[in-house]
This record gives C-alpha cells, sequence and structure tokens, in this order.
C-alpha cells in the first residue's frame, strides 16, 4: 500500500541550502554541493556534503539537510570506530555489517531529534522519503516485507513508515527492540539497541545455516555444493525467493566498495538519506573479513545504488577536501652557507678578487629608505600621542587666570608602538640570472636599512635543488650522491593520506641580523662578486620558483626569528622575477587528481579552507563560473590559487605583512606584463621612476622595478645613455614649463633606486 503523493520537482537553490544548513546546525560549518552518490557529514572538518541529483524536490533536499544536521549536531566524531569496532567483536561479524547496524539505529534517533527540534521538518523527511519509496529506492516494490531480516525492517519502519502501512509485522521481541531503537535518546542507548538488534538477525542467520549444514551433510559427503551454495542465500530470511541476487551485492559485506563516495571524507564522515554509512571502513586499513558470513541488511546499500544512478556528474566536477601539511624546517643556517661559500671561492682561486664591497649610491639608497621609514614611525607615533589636562595647576599659568581657564598642567601620553622585523625571500631559481646582479643590489639596500635603523631581519634564497650533507670525500655528481638526494627530497615531499603537500624547498640563509659585522660584510662582498661560483655548486644550483613552498614552510623561521628578537610586526619581503612554478599538490588523495575534481585545501589550525585549483561548472544555459568552496575567496584576477592560499596562510599563522617586489630586465617604456600584477596607473610613472606599484596575488603591496636602474649592476651606460636623453630634452625646451618638467623628470630618474627605495621604506613601516 502506498499513501505517498508526488508533487513535480523543482531544482534547489543550493545557496539557500547551505543557508539553512547553517541555521539549524548554529554553527558556520562548510556546506558542499557535490557530485557524490549520497549526503555525507565529516564530524572532524565540520563539512556538509550534499549531493546535486538529477530531479532532487525542495522537500528531499531539506530532508537531507536535515538529517546530515543532525549527525552534526548529535553524532559523537568518535563514536563510529568505537562503536563498529565493539559491535564487531562481540557478534563475529565485519565491521560493515556491525556499522550498517548501528546506522540504522542512530539514523532513527538523529532525526527523531531533529524532528522534535524543528517541527517544520516533519513534512519534509516525510515528503522527502515518499519520494524515494515512489521511485523504488529500497527496492521494496513487490517483495515480501516481512522476509526481510530486522535490520531491513526496522530501518523501513522509521524511514518510511505510513509509506509501507501495516506490510511490516514484528514479534513482541522484535516490537521490543524497534520500541529501544526509537526511544534511545544517547549514544550509549543507540550502541546498545543496534546490539540487541544485530544479535537477533545473527542468531537467526547462524540457526539457518545449521539447518542447512546439517541438510548438506545428508545428501553431499562433501559439503561442498549445496551447502556452499547456501551461503549465497538471503538476509536472514526463512524464505529463499529471491535471496540470491541480494547476496550477490550485499552478502559477503562488499557493498560499502560499492557505494563509497568520492567526497574525499574519512572514517568520521557519516552518510544520511539512506543510512549509507556502510561505505566507510571505521577503522585503519581494510574492514575485517565476516567471520561467519552473514550478509548486511539489503536496504541501505540497494538505496546507495539507486542514488548513484541520480547523481548529475554534468553539471559540475566533484569536490574532495584535503588537509594542508604542516611546514618543515628547511633552513640551511648562514654559518654553513658562508663556511661553503668561502670553500667554493678558495676552490676556484678567486678569493683574492673579493674586495669589500662599497657602493655610493647603493649606502644612499639604504640611507632613504632609513629615513622614509623613521618619518613614518614618527607620523605614527604622532597619532598614537594625546594630551590630557590634570587636576593640578600649572605654576606658570596661574598668572593668565584672568583671562584663560586653562591654568591646569597637562600630561602628554604616547601609546606605546610596536618593533618591526623584516624577513627577505630571494628567488634562487635560473631565470633569474640575468638580473641577479641588479637584484642581489637590492637585496644588499634591504640589508643595509635593516641595519641602519636597527631592525631585526632574515634573508632566505628559496630553491628546489636538493641540498643534502654528503660524507665527507664523496663527489657531488656521483650515482652515490644523486640517491642520497633523491632520498631527501622524497623524505621531504612525502605527505600522509588525504593531505595537500608542497614540492622540495630549501631556505638558504644568506644574511641575518645576528651576523657579526665582519661575517655580514663579507657575505655582502661574497654575494655581489661570486653569487655566480656559489649557483655553480652543485649544493646550490639555481632551479626553478618554489614560492608557494617557501611561503608554506618559512613559518617556522619567521617564528624562530619574532620570538628570538621580540618583535611584534613581521614583514615578509619575496625578491622575484615573476610567476610561481609550483602550486600544492593534492594528487596523494582518495580522488585522483584530474579535471574533474576540485580540490579545496583546509589549515587545521586556522580553520581556513582555500580553493587550489580553478574548477569551472556550467549551468543549464551552458554559463561557466568558477567554482568557490573554500571559506577564504580571492579575487577572480588571481592567477595562482596556490600562491594566495599560501600568503593568507602564512599571514593568518605568523601575523606577518607580505610584499612582493617583482624585477624585471625590461628597458623599455612600457610596463612589463608580471604574473597577476595590476598597475596603479594613478601612482606610477614607469619611464620616469622605473618602478610600478599596484597590486598582485594576496600580497599586502606590489611593486614592479626595472632591474637595469640599479647602478653598479653592470646597466651604467643604460642609465647614462637615458640620462643624456634627458639632457636633450632639457635644452630642446622651449617653454619654463616643459623646461620644468625635464630637469624634475631628470632628477627623478636620476634618484630612481633612491626613490624606490623610500617607496619601500614606507611600506614596511605600516603597523
Amino acid at each position: 500500500m502506498q499513501n505517498s503523493t508526488l508533487t513535480a520537482p523543482t531544482a534547489p537553490n543550493t545557496s539557500t541550502k547551505s543557508v539553512l544548513a547553517r541555521l539549524l546546525a548554529t554553527e558556520n560549518i562548510s556546506v558542499e554541493h557535490s557530485n557524490v552518490p549520497t549526503a555525507a557529514f565529516d564530524l572532524k572538518t565540520r563539512t556538509l556534503i550534499l549531493p546535486r541529483w538529477k530531479d532532487m524536490s525542495n522537500a528531499l533536499y531539506d530532508m537531507l539537510v536535515g538529517h546530515e544536521v543532525s549527525h552534526a549536531l548529535n553524532t559523537p566524531q568518535d563514536g563510529w570506530r568505537t562503536g563498529t569496532d565493539a559491535l564487531s567483536v562481540q557478534h563475529g561479524v565485519s565491521t560493515e555489517i556491525a556499522k550498517q547496524y548501528l546506522n540504522i539505529a542512530e539514523d532513527a534517533r538523529i532525526e527523531r531529534l531533529i524532528k522534535a527540534r524543528f517541527p517544520g521538518l516533519q513534512a519534509d523527511f516525510f515528503k522527502g522519503y515518499g519520494e524515494l519509496h515512489a521511485k523504488n529506492f529500497f527496492e521494496t516494490r513487490g517483495a515480501d516485507l516481512n522476509s526481510l531480516c530486522l535490520g531491513d525492517r526496522v530501518n523501513l519502519h522509521f524511514k518510511l513508515g505510513l509509506h509501507v502501512g501495516t506490510a511490516l509485522a514484528f514479534t513482541a521481541d522484535e516490537t521490543a527492540i524497534r520500541d529501544a531503537v526509537g526511544a534511545a535518546n544517547t549514544w550509549e542507548e543507540t550502541v546498545a539497541a543496534a546490539s540487541r538488534m544485530l544479535a537477533v538477525d545473527a542468531e537467526k542467520w547462524k540457526k539457518q545455516q545449521d539447518e542447512q549444514q546439517q541438510e548438506s551433510d545428508g545428501t553431499d559427503a562433501s559439503g561442498s555444493g549445496e551447502g556452499n551454495e547456501s551461503q549465497t542465500q538471503g538476509s536472514g530470511s526463512e524464505s529463499p525467493r529471491g535471496e540470491g541476487e541480494e547476496q550477490s551485492e550485499s552478502g559477503n559485506g562488499s557493498s560499502g566498495d560499492e557505494s563509497t563516495p568520492s567526497s574525499g571524507t574519512d572514517e568520521n564522515a557519516t552518510e544520511g538519506g539512506s543510512g549509507g554509512d556502510s561505505g566507510k571502513s571505521s577503522g585503519k586499513g581494510e574492514s575485517r573479513k565476516p567471520t561467519n558470513g552473514m550478509p548486511s541488511p539489503r536496504t541501505n546499500s540497494a538505496m546507495e545504488k539507486a542514488m548513484k544512478s541520480l547523481n548529475d556528474s554534468s553539471r559540475s566536477p566533484n569536490v574532495a577536501r584535503v588537509r594542508m601539511a604542516e611546514s618543515q624546517d628547511a633552513v640551511v643556517p648562514f654559518t654553513t652557507v658562508l663556511a661553503d661559500f668561502e670553500r667554493i671561492v678558495a676552490r676556484n682561486h678567486r678569493g683574492s678578487s673579493f674586495t669589500p664591497f662599497r657602493n655610493a649610491d647603493y649606502k644612499a639608497a639604504s640611507t632613504s629608505m632609513a629615513t622614509a621609514f623613521d618619518r613614518r614611525k614618527a607620523a605614527d607615533t604622532w597619532k598614537r600621542t594625546t594630551i590630557a589636562k590634570t587636576g593640578g595647576i600649572d605654576p606658570l599659568r596661574m598668572t593668565q587666570y584672568r583671562w584663560n581657564e586653562d591654568i591646569f598642567r597637562r600630561t602628554t601620553r604616547i601609546t606605546q608602538g610596536k618593533n618591526h622585523g623584516i624577513v627577505i625571500l630571494l628567488d634562487w631559481s635560473g631565470s633569474m640570472s640575468n638580473i641577479m646582479q641588479a637584484t642581489i643590489g637590492q637585496l644588499i639596500i634591504l640589508a643595509d636599512f635593516c641595519r641602519t635603523s636597527n631592525i631585526p631581519f632574515e634573508v632566505f634564497a628559496f630553491s628546489d635543488s636538493v641540498y643534502c650533507t654528503l660524507p665527507e670525500g664523496m663527489d657531488d655528481w656521483s650515482q652515490e650522491a644523486y640517491k642520497a638526494r633523491d632520498t631527501a627530497c622524497k623524505a621531504f615531499t612525502k605527505g600522509e593520506h588525504g593531505t595537500a603537500t608542497t614540492g622540495y624547498v630549501r631556505l638558504l640563509n644568506f644574511m641575518s641580523s645576528r651576523m657579526t659585522a665582519a661575517q655580514y660584510e663579507r657575505m655582502k662582498s661574497l654575494l655581489w662578486s661570486g653569487w655566480g661560483l656559489l649557483s655553480g655548486d652543485r649544493q646550490y644550483r639555481m632551479g626553478s620558483t618554489p614560492t608557494v613552498a617557501a611561503l608554506h614552510h618559512v613559518e617556522h623561521s619567521i617564528q624562530r626569528f619574532a620570538a628570538a628578537a621580540r618583535v611584534q610586526i613581521v614583514h615578509t619581503v619575496v625578491l622575484t622575477d615573476g610567476e610561481a612554478t609550483d602550486c600544492y599538490l593534492c594528487n596523494n588523495t582518495r580522488e585522483n587528481w584530474n579535471s574533474t575534481t576540485h580540490y579545496v585545501a583546509e589549515d587545521a589550525a586556522t580553520g581556513a579552507s582555500y580553493d587550489v585549483t580553478s574548477a569551472r561548472y556550467y549551468d543549464a544555459d551552458g554559463k561557466g563560473s568558477r567554482m568557490r568552496r573554500g571559506r577564504v575567496q580571492f579575487d577572480d584576477s588571481v592567477y595562482n590559487l596556490s600562491v594566495a592560499a599560501a600568503i593568507d596562510r602564512l599571514r593568518r599563522r605568523t601575523g606577518s605583512r607580505v610584499h612582493w617586489i617583482g624585477l624585471h630586465e625590461s628597458h623599455g617604456s612600457t610596463i612589463p606584463s608580471m604574473s597577476d600584477f595590476k598597475v596603479d596607473t594613478k601612482r606610477t610613472n614607469w619611464s620616469r621612476d622605473g618602478y610600478a606599484r599596484g597590486t598582485a596575488s594576496g600580497f599586502d603591496t606590489a611593486v614592479i622595478v626595472a632591474a637595469a636602474r640599479f647602478g653598479g649592476a653592470g646597466n651604467d651606460q643604460w642609465i647614462e645613455k637615458q640620462l643624456s636623453k634627458a639632457d636633450e630634452k632639457i635644452d630642446s625646451a622651449k617653454t619654463g614649463k616643459g623646461l620644468l618638467t625635464a630637469v624634475v623628470n631628470k632628477q627623478a630618474m636620476a634618484n630612481s633606486v633612491r626613490s624606490l627605495s623610500t617607496l619601500i621604506g614606507e611600506y614596511l613601516a605600516l603597523a
């Protein structure tokens, strides 16, 4: 008998369903609409995963939302593993079967609790399950429902209820168990009720097997014919009708393999709708094999199979959530780098040519930067200054009492400022070779500025070339050295199952405020004159540009730096020639890396999540939109989502401001295109100043610099040529205004290094 009434399904608004889920859960849970066979809730990451079904009604969607939200509110995170393991051991069945019975009992409890808390959902549950029943999702059409095992009949009783009317019959003992399932208020009571339900079906199955074994012993001495065939019969029913087909799907507890969702959830996730938690193992590794051949309840696996046929895979990619791997210590200390540098120079017999580095232009630029920094800090100090009157009379103002009421003492209070520290990341890649000399010039300006202003700083060159300590006497280019580096690389990049990792990176500590004056000056001279020798060494080779890995793994260095130097505001400056060549690697998850999967990386420490792939979905009209599933969203112009995610993660974990300085070898008058840099046209005069302000990815500030503007970097002839052109414009000026403009432009061009340093100094003074 069927009492359900179907209405024409309408496409549900997924955005409103996300809001509904958060309101019901009374917390800001993550909500995904994905191509998964059934709804699920990940108790660990607090993520609700809803399917995209074809012809899904609003009532059915609301039922699934209510079901999974109730799991979020009422199901303990560690309960599934401990509960299923206990039932499996107690009754001698596989963990998959134990989980099915526990899920049937838990579904009844959480659905009753959510309907009691939100009575308006009662109609949605009734209509939703009625819709599934009308589509024969439980495979009950034409079946003898009373031939099903107790677990199946209890499942149908609580999910379908009036939709199956009086077709379900229970004995007195079974009624007591059914009522215990319906009356459970706590998790412990649910486990106890599931245990009673499982005990009845296990006993019935054992009795049936014993009877079949006796018959087999009487007709087949080998016991290998009908006896084995009987193992493939139904789900505890005394009637063998149709049971062979049923066992082919679920008789050996393997139905969970077919119904495993592709949403990237783990053993902490619980599935709804069909009570379909059977697809996930409760412990580490695969579930144990059944000890008595008992099949699992058929209604759960039947519904999961039917759900797969309704999954609308044409609308958008699947969504896989992964955990961001924790940062690793990738630093090579400056003492090691300096010692290696001296060894390399000595080996090439060029140490005597490395005289102490001196450059008047760079010294002036670092002084200008320090001045701008101090000026900005002084302005901030003035803003924090307050003057208040006291209740005491100022003797020097008393004589003014006839014409001035302000005769009281004043106090000046200055709110305490914050200490600044700077961490510089230098792109040590092959593409930097043409402008490395100029980049080292900029690096020296920044380092000198820090020492002049007494600001703690660290300089790290980042590279994906493997730095590995080898046994003394081993050839750097030998096969043994290659194997040692390969082992070190694999150990660094190895990630746990379900994590987003980075590629290999090493942070070479070139400079530090912890250096002595002699060490600092020697390193400056070595870098300026011998960086080519260093990059030719096997340990310090230039590779690609692993910006994502550098930003991800510099976290520990920044935290140690801030604690040791008592720094309250850290600025991280990235000196590079353009785009990162790496991204977060998510191919070690349950999902295979492919274009049909959208990956979301979650940071356990901060609770932030990020889209790290640019998958797109399309509506019925074929209009495409970029998928957005992470809690932290970036502008559509962001090219490398992994870079933006790494910046935001670093900012949240360390409080650091992150700045980008892009160096380009262009000598032209047109601003070069670099990464996703967007120019601030109102404050940029590239041809005159040699730099352009703007924004890039998730950086706090960004500026493109013409590397040729740095004097002493092998480009003096080009600079002199530009200044000569400026002189020609001055000589050819015919009006006073034209002459003034030409003189100002020449002065700005001559001082471009100094003006750029002033700009960067102001950026670094930002509190």
